[in-house]
């Protein structure tokens, strides 16, 4: 009796862990892939499951043009860089990129290490279609990226920091050391580079396109977003990086969102002239007219590097930052006039 009450117990027993080992199998063939987190300077990024060899499952689907028909792509910069995070304990062995061409249905491969520059297709207008292929050991799945990029006319000149400064000199063939900044005007910049090489740098910042070698040499400073200033004269740009308001900005900003402020910073004697400017009282802005360039530096310490030789020089804050440094009146003029009817 015993005897076969063990044998019944043993049966059992053997016949729940079958059942469980089913059930765990199933659950296990079930499970759908890891999803990993993609994101473009910290924005998120929708990545669309696509093809995978999955747990012993398989799945076969459209490329990415057909399947994301429709989809509105993620809008994102070029160049911007792409992180792949999956979840934890999800991590593929390998991980590689490639971008999908609408026109040939062709794919180009690329390694992905611990980011992927965005790149811009011109002949979809921006358009871009990204396939992620994830490997483990026995399963691979890929992803679908539909991306809205935005050209990014200025290359890797742009400035990586808010507030931060680029520059650039463009010079004749072989004059590059004719053209150099001193140490101490470097310091204030991010990245200072020299091109003697025109052809070069209207195919690799599109943005400069429009400059003709007769122009050159020629000084373009970048702040994060855009083309902030320029000069033939490297004197000129030194006084512009000498005169542009350093953080922190204290009372410089316009008193409430949606103001502007503009403060005008001239030479002894041009007050009064300034102020009574006809095109400058049309700005219909806060505008201030300051002549004692030391008592300006006192007060406002974000532009105590400013030098008189710099003078006249237009500053334009808002609530946050300031938005344009110029030497020129009509410049000043034309962007508040922008900057009002936008």
């Amino acid at each position: 009796m015993k005897k076969k009450m063990l044998m019944y117990g043993t049966g059992f027993v053997l016949l729940f862990l079958i059942l469980f080992a089913l059930d765990k199998y199933k659950i296990y063939r079930e499970e759908e892939p890891p999803v990993p987190e993609v994101s473009v300077e910290g924005v998120s990024i929708n990545a669309h499951p696509g093809p995978y060899d999955w747990r012993g499952s398989k799945r076969n689907t459209e490329n990415p043009v057909e399947m994301l028909a429709g989809v509105s792509g993620d809008k994102v910069k070029e160049d911007n860089i792409l992180t792949i995070a999956f979840p934890e304990g999800s991590q593929p062995k390998k991980i590689s990129v490639s971008e999908w061409d609408s026109f040939t249905k062709e794919q180009t491969d690329y390694d992905y290490r611990e980011g992927f520059p965005i790149p811009y297709s011109y002949k979809s207008r921006g358009i871009v279609y990204l396939i992620i292929n994830a490997e483990w050991k026995n399963d691979s799945v890929s992803y679908y990226l539909k991306l809205n990029v935005e050209q990014n006319y200025y290359g890797d000149m742009l400035a990586k920091k808010e507030g931060a400064l680029t520059a650039m000199a463009v010079v004749p063939s072989g004059e590059g050391a004719n053209y150099d900044l001193p140490a101490e005007v470097k310091k204030r910049l991010e990245k200072f580079e020299i091109y003697d090489d025109i052809e070069f740098v209207k195919e690799e910042f599109a943005g400069l396109s429009s400059w003709v070698p007769s122009t050159i040499p020629m000084y373009f400073v970048f702040n994060n977003a855009e083309v902030a200033f320029t000069a033939k004269d490297k004197t000129q740009m030194i006084h512009y990086l000498e005169a542009v308001p350093k953080p922190p900005y204290l009372d410089l900003l316009a008193a409430r969102k949606g103001e502007i402020r503009v403060l005008a910073v001239v030479p002894p004697g041009e007050k009064e002239s300034t102020e009574s400017d006809p095109e400058m009282k049309g700005l219909l802005n806060r505008f201030e007219v300051r002549d004692d360039l030391e008592a300006v530096k006192k007060e406002f310490p974000g532009l105590r590097g400013l030098p008189a030789a710099a003078l006249p020089v237009y500053y334009v804050f808002n609530d946050k930052k300031p938005l344009i440094t110029t030497f020129e009146k009509e410049r000043l003029i034309i962007f508040i006039e922008f900057y009002k009817n936008k």
